[in-house]
């Protein structure tokens, strides 16, 4: 027999998959986003794991209208952007008041909470990264991917460059010819700042590469190892090979896999070098073999520690679309933006202190991450493509 408030999550549920095809009326609208604002904490009698997910379903429904709306104004002249629209600011309103006491939370060191002053200056024409990068061929030749169609890129020895039709870029080997006979062209794909991409490298193995990082890969693996060399941050899924393992160098250290998904940030601006497992084996270094769930951390000076329960979520937050804050200070989240949004940031004076834990999504327009940042105490002004945050 189903309980009045196993119904009440049964009817949410039917609200939001009718708010997601765009069905929902007015009334149906303001139910959803009424129970979102309302039920945290006042829901003694329902599964807390059910309300949990529940509300992040929510969230991410209103968020892509939020979105949705934003692709709107840039484009569609104010008064008929009023009148299509106003349930969609009402909602991104009680979005981002909900965000500052639900999802996300600002305090200092000593535990005191921050408060808003409310004078952030938002920048309005600045939008998250996308497919950015450019591929430098073993000639020397580049190709800018995001001015470039789709299909056949070019060709290094018997290994066809080809630009697939959701963007990502294959590599597609034949069996004849200079490459497979033991030449190797080397490749390199680089993303800017405000720029990410992904490859399908020679065996199949697929590298997603975050902002500001680069791969160097030869156009075929014809030797009895599968070499690639990262600067930045990227996540691999790596194709199965016992003949032929794959490495992966980056700043003096050596991963080393067989077959198995991972994920390494070695930014020059961060002071740790991590490796996070997820799943299979890696031996890092020839000494060191992480198991799934653990991550290795180097500092600057060479020093390591091995953390064996991983924040796995925070390691790959960035590939699933969210900006994942657990105990990081303004510095941290400051050099993410910037590499995210390709803006420079600085300083007034003293470097604000305090630490942030939440998500926020990584498709949000900086106008509001500001707003959220600034509703949690952190105060940002923008002069073009410089923020200084006070």
């Amino acid at each position: 027999m189903l309980t009045k408030e196993t119904l009440e999550i049964q009817q949410i549920h039917q609200l939001l998959t009718r708010y997601n095809a765009g069905k929902a009326t007015d009334q149906e609208k303001a139910r959803l986003e009424e129970w979102y604002d309302q039920v945290e904490g006042n829901t003694p009698d329902l599964d807390e794991k059910q309300v949990v997910q529940l509300r992040d379903e929510i969230y991410q429904a209103l968020m892509s209208r939020v979105n949705l709306s934003d692709e709107h104004l840039a484009n569609t002249p104010p008064a008929p952007v009023r009148r299509l629209f106003p349930v969609l600011r009402w909602a991104a309103a009680i979005l981002l008041l909900s965000l500052a006491s639900w999802l996300f939370y600002f305090s200092k060191s000593d535990g005191e909470k921050l408060t808003s002053r409310n004078n952030t200056e938002i920048p309005g024409n600045i939008v998250p990264a996308g497919n950015l990068a450019t591929l430098t061929l073993a000639n020397g030749k580049t190709v800018i991917l995001n001015q470039t169609g789709n299909g056949k890129i070019a060709e290094e020895g018997n290994t066809e460059i080809r630009k697939d039709a959701d963007g990502k870029l294959a590599y597609h080997v034949g069996t004849t010819g200079p490459a497979a006979t033991g030449d190797l062209n080397y490749n390199i794909i680089t993303t800017p700042r405000g720029g990410t991409y992904m490859v399908v490298l020679p065996d199949g193995t697929k590298v997603w590469l975050n902002a500001a990082s680069s791969l160097r890969f030869p156009a075929a693996f014809t030797t009895n190892e599968r070499s690639v060399e990262l600067t930045g941050e990227a996540y691999f899924e790596v194709v199965k090979n016992v003949a032929k393992p794959f490495l992966v160098k980056f700043s003096g250290q050596t991963v080393q896999v067989l077959g198995t998904h991972f994920n390494i940030s070695d930014y020059s601006d961060e002071p740790i070098i991590s490796t996070t497992l997820l799943e299979g084996s890696v031996r890092i270094n020839n000494r060191l073999v992480l198991t799934p769930g653990q991550q290795l951390q180097v500092d600057k000076q060479g020093n390591d520690k091995l953390v064996k329960n991983a924040d796995l979520d925070e390691a790959i937050a960035w590939k699933d679309g969210f900006f994942n804050f657990n105990e990081s200070d303004i510095p941290t989240i400051m050099r993410q933006i910037a590499r995210w949004y390709n803006v420079d940031i600085q300083y007034t004076s003293t470097v604000p202190t305090g630490h942030f834990n939440g998500k926020i999504p990584r498709k949000a327009s900086l106008e509001y991450v500001f707003r959220i940042l600034e509703l949690n105490g952190i105060h940002c002004t923008a002069n073009g493509r410089t923020i200084t945050v006070q």
